[in-house]
């Protein structure tokens, strides 16, 4: 099976298993792809309800990115439930050896903001927001949470999200951890809120050797049984890898 047939493989089972869906869109390529294969499963199947949106908007951001993100939701407004969040969110700083964290659209500071509040109808912002549990500089993660919960509205939820494995560790432990509950045994899968599971369709890593070790062509992909790929002459769990797939000698 190929990455495109297996994410929407996993697109469906994501339809078929849960009440409520919506994708976290940043507008990078992982999040980008995951929405347009989304938005392709919806109309190719006629699937008669909206998908949700959530963007976490952190204020800095670039133009072109901003736009690429304006003109698929504006295209597909008939088919999306857009929450393209400004609010006041305390986030890790990453670029100070002075501050832990900083706050996105924070009021305080609205004379220094990287950019003006958006317009569009679709924007959230701390004058209209419909999230009664909000505080205003409340950390990133328990909004994040906070916003799967509201969205699910008491009924389950899928909460789909683009990554990829070779970037981080943590991204991968997502994906092979073990102690967390899965919708149905999926290990892409991962409760999150009391209604709520993160879904990775697209988490796919780019893999040079097949199962069973055989080299295959440039540019193609396999995806394990187990529903993760990896490419074992790279990959840094090996010789540690419980799955053993590819039957290769450990990396020299």
């Amino acid at each position: 099976m190929n990455v495109y047939d297996a994410a929407n493989e996993r697109i469906k089972f994501v339809f078929d298993n849960f009440e409520r869906v919506y994708v976290s869109f940043s507008g990078g390529k992982d999040s980008g792809i995951l929405l347009n294969l989304v938005i392709d499963y919806v109309r190719r199947n006629s699937i008669d309800r909206k998908v949700g949106v959530q963007i976490m908007d952190n204020e800095a951001n670039y133009s072109y990115s901003l736009e690429f993100m304006h003109r698929i939701l504006q295209a597909n407004r008939d088919i999306l439930d857009i929450y393209w969040c400004c609010l006041p969110i305390t986030l890790p700083c990453t670029v100070s050896s002075y501050d832990v964290d900083w706050q996105c659209w924070g009021e305080k500071d609205k004379s220094r903001w990287i950019r003006p509040m958006p317009e569009e109808d679709y924007i959230v912002n701390l004058e209209n927001h419909p999230f009664d549990w909000f505080e205003e500089d409340m950390n990133y993660d328990h909004f994040w949470d906070g916003f799967a919960e509201w969205y699910s509205q008491g009924e389950t939820c899928a909460n789909m999200i683009g990554i990829r494995t070779q970037e981080s560790l943590n991204r991968f432990r997502a994906i092979m951890n073990e102690n967390k509950k899965t919708m149905k045994g999926r290990m892409w899968t991962k409760k999150n809120t009391e209604h709520t599971y993160n879904c990775y369709p697209n988490t796919l890593t780019t893999v040079t050797q097949s199962t069973t070790g055989e080299r295959l062509t440039c540019g193609q992909q396999t995806l394990f049984s187990s529903g993760i790929t990896t490419n074992c002459m790279t990959c840094f769990t090996w010789p540690a890898c419980r799955l053993k797939r590819c039957a290769l000698p450990a990396p020299s």
